[in-house]
């Protein structure tokens, strides 16, 4: 074999090697970012929840608001209507 001949060989057997050790290095770093892939999703959904759960809270609270305010709505009618009776028996009593 030539000189020539064996130093290709050689630059080829190198660099296939370090090739096959970048593509393994890969594989693992893409594995990895795998893992905090599913791990961030994990707390993405947590975050979800919570958003959800004080969402809902949220509605629940102005639900009952609005359920106070129909009520004093409905008391502020009745004293009307009571302070607007006495005031009509007193017309229809003095002739």
């Amino acid at each position: 074999m030539d000189i020539t001949q064996i130093l290709i060989a050689v630059t080829l057997s190198v660099t296939s090697l370090f090739m096959v050790l970048i593509g393994y290095q890969v594989i693992k770093i893409l594995q990895e970012i795998r893992v905090v892939m599913k791990k961030a999703q994990t707390i993405v959904d947590s975050f979800e929840r919570v958003g959800s759960g004080v969402e809902n809270g949220f509605n629940d609270m102005m639900g009952f608001v609005g359920g106070l305010k129909s009520v004093f709505k409905i008391l502020e009618i009745f004293r009307k209507r009571k302070q607007s009776q006495p005031d009509d028996q007193n017309e229809s009593t003095t002739p």
